[in-house]
C-alpha cells in the first residue's frame, strides 16, 4: 500500500507540471508565434467625370485643368497571408482580411489627407502634376500595402474654329452675324469646367478706313465687339460660341465714300484676338492668339477666324 501511494503522488505532480506547461508556453494559439506577410493590392483604376471629345479613353492620366477623375481599387485584388507556429504543430497559414484604407492626394508640395473607403473623386484645380496614394491595412497585423496613380493636369494649348457656323441676319443694326464655333484644344482631354475670354491684342489693321475718312468712321470697321468679351463656358466637345458681328451705318458708308473717291473694294481689316482660360484656381490663363480678318465687298461680307470663313451676301 505504501508503494502504491508514492506512485500515485508523482503521477499527479507529473500531470500537473504537464498542464502547468501546457498553459504557459504550449499549445495555445493565443501565445504562439505570428509572422505577419506582406500583404498587396491591385493597382488604382481611374475613371474622368468627363469624356474626352476626341474619344481617347477615360482611364488617361492627362486631364484638363479644373477636370475630375475617381479612383479606386478593388478589394478582390487584396492578399495578405500570416502564420503561427508552436511547439507541437509545423506552421499554418491564416487569411489576414482587407480592413480601412486611407487615400492621400499630393498637390502643389503638400500631402493632403482624402479619406477612406475603396473609391475617392479628384478635381484638380491647376496645371501641374498630381500623385494619388492609397493605403491599404490588414485587420490583424495592420501592415498595409500601397499603390499611386500620377496624374499630368494640362491648360488649353490652342483653338481650332472647324467649318461649322451660321450666318443670323439681323432686322436693325447688326447687318450680319456670323456665329463661329470654336473648339478649345486639345480635344484629348476635357475642359467642360472652364470659360474662356477674348481680348482684342495688338497689331490689328484696317485696310477699309483711311485719312481723312468722315470722324464717325472709327478705324477697325466700327465692329460691334468691345475690347474685352465675355466669358463663355465651354460645352461636353470643348467647343464655344462666337458671334461676330458688323455694323450697318459702318458697311454703308464704306460702300458709298470708298468707290466715289476711287479706292478699291472689297476692303478688309484683321484683328488678332487673345484667348484666356477662366478656371476656379486662374482668373486669367494666355493659351492662344487668333486672327479675324473681316472683309467688305459691294454685295457681300466674309468673316475668317481660324481660317473658318464664312460668306454672305449682304
Amino acid at each position: 500500500m505504501r508503494t502504491t501511494r508514492v506512485s500515485w503522488c508523482w503521477w499527479a505532480l507529473g500531470t500537473a507540471a504537464v498542464l502547468l506547461l501546457q498553459t504557459v508556453g504550449g499549445s495555445n494559439p493565443a501565445m504562439c508565434d505570428w509572422t505577419y506577410g506582406t500583404p498587396s493590392i491591385g493597382p488604382i483604376q481611374s475613371s474622368t467625370w468627363a469624356a474626352a471629345p476626341d474619344g481617347t479613353a477615360s482611364s488617361r492620366t492627362t486631364v484638363g485643368v479644373d477636370e475630375g477623375v475617381t479612383c479606386s481599387i478593388d478589394p478582390s485584388t487584396w492578399t495578405d497571408w500570416d502564420s503561427y507556429s508552436s511547439p507541437e504543430s509545423y506552421p499554418e497559414s491564416y487569411w489576414d482580411a482587407l480592413g480601412t484604407t486611407a487615400w492621400w492626394v499630393s498637390w502643389g508640395g503638400q500631402w493632403l489627407p482624402w479619406g477612406g473607403g475603396t473609391s475617392i473623386g479628384v478635381q484638380f484645380h491647376g496645371p501641374g502634376q498630381s500623385t494619388v496614394w492609397v493605403y491599404a491595412y490588414a485587420q490583424r497585423s495592420n501592415n498595409a500595402a500601397s499603390q499611386s496613380i500620377t496624374f499630368n493636369i494640362i491648360n488649353p494649348s490652342g483653338e481650332a474654329t472647324p467649318p461649322q457656323f451660321q450666318n443670323l441676319r439681323q432686322p436693325y443694326w447688326q447687318a450680319n452675324n456670323t456665329m463661329f464655333t470654336n473648339q478649345v484644344l486639345p480635344a484629348s482631354v476635357s475642359f467642360a469646367n472652364i470659360s474662356v475670354q477674348e481680348d482684342d491684342g495688338a497689331g490689328a489693321t484696317d485696310g477699309c478706313y483711311w485719312q481723312g475718312a468722315p470722324p464717325d468712321l472709327q478705324p477697325r470697321l466700327g465692329l460691334a465687339i468691345g475690347a474685352l468679351g465675355g466669358a463663355p463656358q465651354l460645352d461636353v466637345s470643348n467647343e464655344w460660341v462666337d458671334v461676330l458681328s458688323w455694323s450697318t451705318y459702318y458697311i454703308t458708308q464704306y460702300r458709298i465714300w470708298r468707290p466715289a473717291l476711287s479706292l478699291p473694294m472689297p476692303c478688309s481689316a484683321s484683328l488678332p484676338q487673345l484667348m484666356y482660360a477662366i478656371t476656379q484656381a486662374q482668373p486669367r490663363q494666355y493659351y492662344w492668339t487668333d486672327t479675324l480678318v473681316l472683309t467688305i465687298g459691294m454685295g457681300n461680307l466674309t468673316n475668317i477666324r481660324n481660317n473658318c470663313s464664312s460668306t454672305t451676301q449682304y
